[in-house]
């Protein structure tokens, strides 16, 4: 390489003493003087490019040195990114070299001068040096486990958010109010029911027969007619459903047993 740019330095010193000796020669004639004029302008725009002795630069990927005033090629880089004020930087990364950049999934570009993004990942935990890895849930998404309300926030992992009261309850959109309360009861006409085990719904235990009525322990045998009223001691009381409900308790002596309810005594209006 060293004698191929020997060689050409010779070569473009010859040049340009034989461009100088045409220049600098007087013409015999205004023919010579003309040809005379075109080599002359083509030294002086040679010596526009002229370069300091020995500096280098890159063109593209190619590293260029000026020797006798010309810009030289003597090295190459394997591409223009690795090229660098003359000379050739390290490499970036190594064939088959792998990385994640914010979700990317990258693999080092053929001139190892960077990465090359191959696939972007779901989200930024789901990218491995092996490639993107399948979500286990849907990224900014809602879900229930059992009686748990958890947010999927990168595909990965999910963060709990409320814990209802059971998992019947529990609905990617919230937790729902429970129907009833544990081991209530009520009566649907002549339906006798409890709450159920999650606490969701009503539960039908029990119908009641026409003889028999409904109350919150279940069916009973009627012991009265709906609407008859009586005393019980102070307690006043009304009968529905075919049983005895206290609706006033009074004071002794004060219940009244045809209009229910308590009455006043008359006062004492004696001098």
């Amino acid at each position: 390489m060293r004698e191929r740019f020997l060689g050409m330095r010779v070569s473009v010193a010859s040049l340009l003493m034989a461009l100088c000796a045409l220049s600098c020669s007087a013409p015999n004639s205004a023919s010579e003087s003309d040809e005379a004029t075109e080599p002359a302008a083509q030294a002086s725009e040679a010596l526009s490019f002229q370069c300091t002795e020995g500096s280098k630069r890159c063109s593209g990927s190619t590293i260029q040195t000026c020797y006798g005033g010309w810009w030289l090629n003597t090295a190459s880089c394997l591409a223009a990114s690795l090229c660098s004020n003359g000379s050739c930087l390290p490499f970036v990364c190594s064939h088959g070299e792998t990385r994640c950049s914010l979700g990317q999934f990258q693999t080092c570009n053929e001139t190892r001068s960077g990465f090359s993004t191959i696939e972007n990942c779901a989200s930024p935990a789901l990218c491995s040096p092996t490639g993107c890895q399948p979500p286990l849930c849907t990224v900014n998404t809602y879900y229930c486990t059992g009686a748990v309300r958890q947010f999927c926030s990168d595909g990965i992992h999910l963060t709990t958010i409320q814990n209802c009261v059971s998992a019947a309850l529990c609905r990617p959109s919230g937790c729902q109010p429970p129907a009833c309360s544990p081991g209530q009861t009520r009566c649907q006409g002549r339906r006798f029911q409890t709450c159920s085990a999650d606490q969701a719904y009503w539960v039908d235990t029990q119908t009641c027969e026409s003889d028999l009525f409904c109350n919150l322990t279940g069916c009973r045998e009627r012991v009265c007619l709906d609407g008859m009223l009586r005393c019980n001691l102070a307690s006043s009381q009304r009968c529905e459903d075919g049983a005895w409900h206290t609706t006033q308790t009074c004071s002794v002596g004060q219940c009244d047993p045809v209009n229910g309810g308590c009455y006043e005594p008359p006062k004492d209006r004696s001098p």
